[in-house]
C-alpha cells in the first residue's frame, strides 16, 4: 500500500535535480526553491512510514538542506537535518546514506568547532562503520587525517589519509564518482592537499593540489577557491607572505556573489589572521579589503 516504484523514482529525479544545482546556485536561492519538496516529502513518509525506499530518498534530501545551511553558515540547524537524516536512514536500513551523514557531522566540526571536536566525531563514527567502503567512511578518514594534521600529529595524520585512499579504491564507479552522495577523485586529491598543507608537507601539498584543480570543473565555486587558499597557505609557509595574500585576493576575487559561502569565509579568516604580522604590506592590506566586501556580498 506504500507510494508505487515510478513514484519513488520521481522524488529520487527531484532530488538528483536539487543536488546538481549545488555548485552553482546560491545556497540560500536553492534551499528555498526545496522547500515545497520538504514539506511533500515529509508528509508522505508520514504517510508510508514502512515505506524504505521513501525514507532513504528523505534522509538524503535532508542531508542537501544540511549541506546547504553549513554553506550558510548555520551550523546549529545544519546538525538538525543531519539528526533528521539519521532517523531517515535508520528507518529505511540505509547504511551508506547514515555513514554519509556522520562524516556530514564531521564537516560541520571540521569547520565550525575543533580538531579534537573532529577526532571525537570521527573516533566514534569510524568504527560504527565496521569498515564499509563507502563514500562516509572515505570523508571520515580524510577528515580525521586533517584534524591529526592540524594537532600536529604528522604519522597518524598520513595513516589516517591512506587508510581513506584505500577505502576510495573500492568504491563502486558510480559512488567514485558522485559529486553529492559519493566521492570522487578531485574531493579525496583535496583533502591530501589540505593535511599536506596543515603538516607542512609543501611539494606533496602543491602536487595534490595540482591534480585536484584539473579534475574540479571550473563551474566548482566553494572547493577550487579552498583549494587555492590552501595554496596561498603554502605560501605564507614558504616565507612569502605578499604572495599569499595576492593569491588569497585573486581566489576570492573572482568567486560570484552568488557562490560565496561562510565556509570560504572562515578558511580565509584563519590566513587573514597568519598573516596580521604582515599587515604593512600592500597585497595583506587589499586581502583585508577584500574579504570585508566578500563577507558583506
Amino acid at each position: 500500500g506504500g507510494l508505487p516504484p515510478a513514484g519513488v523514482g520521481a522524488w529520487e529525479d527531484a532530488l538528483a535535480g536539487h543536488a546538481g544545482r549545488y555548485t552553482v546556485t546560491a545556497p540560500g536561492q536553492l534551499l528555498a526553491d526545496m522547500l515545497p519538496d520538504l514539506a511533500a516529502i515529509q508528509d508522505l513518509t508520514a504517510a508510508h512510514p514502512y515505506q524504505r525506499d521513501l525514507a532513504s530518498v528523505a534522509a538524503r534530501m535532508a542531508g542537501l538542506t544540511s549541506a546547504l545551511l553549513t554553506d550558510l553558515g548555520e551550523p546549529g540547524k545544519a546538525r538538525h537535518w543531519l539528526s533528521v537524516l539519521d532517523g531517515y536512514a535508520q528507518q529505511a536500513g540505509d547504511a551508506r546514506t547514515r555513514t554519509w551523514g556522520h562524516a556530514a557531522g564531521a564537516v560541520l566540526e571540521t569547520y565550525y568547532a575543533t580538531p579534537a571536536r573532529v577526532l571525537a566525531v570521527t573516533g566514534q563514527a569510524i568504527p560504527a562503520a565496521h569498515g564499509l567502503a563507502s563514500a562516509g567512511t572515505v570523508m571520515l578518514y580524510g577528515l580525521r587525517g586533517r584534524a591529526l594534521a592540524a594537532s600536529g600529529d604528522r604519522a597518524a595524520a598520513i595513516r589516517a589519509l591512506a587508510a581513506a585512499a584505500e577505502l576510495h579504491s573500492r568504491l563502486a564507479e558510480a559512488e567514485a564518482e558522485d559529486y553529492m552522495w559519493g566521492f570522487p577523485a578531485q574531493q579525496l586529491r583535496w583533502y591530501e592537499s589540505r593535511t599536506f598543507t596543515l603538516t607542512g608537507d609543501l611539494d606533496r601539498a602543491a602536487e595534490a593540489r595540482t591534480e585536484a584543480l584539473r579534475l574540479y570543473p571550473a563551474s566548482d565555486q566553494v572547493d577550487r577557491v579552498l583549494l587555492l587558499l590552501d595554496a596561498a597557505a603554502c605560501a605564507l609557509a614558504a616565507g612569502e607572505p605578499d604572495q599569499a595574500a595576492s593569491a588569497a585576493a585573486q581566489a576570492m576575487a573572482a568567486v560570484p556573489a552568488e557562490r560565496r559561502t561562510d565556509v570560504v569565509s572562515r578558511r580565509a579568516a584563519d590566513l587573514a589572521r597568519d598573516l596580521s604580522p604582515y599587515r604593512a604590506l600592500t597585497p595583506v592590506r587589499d586581502l583585508d579589503d577584500i574579504r570585508q566586501t566578500w563577507t558583506a556580498a
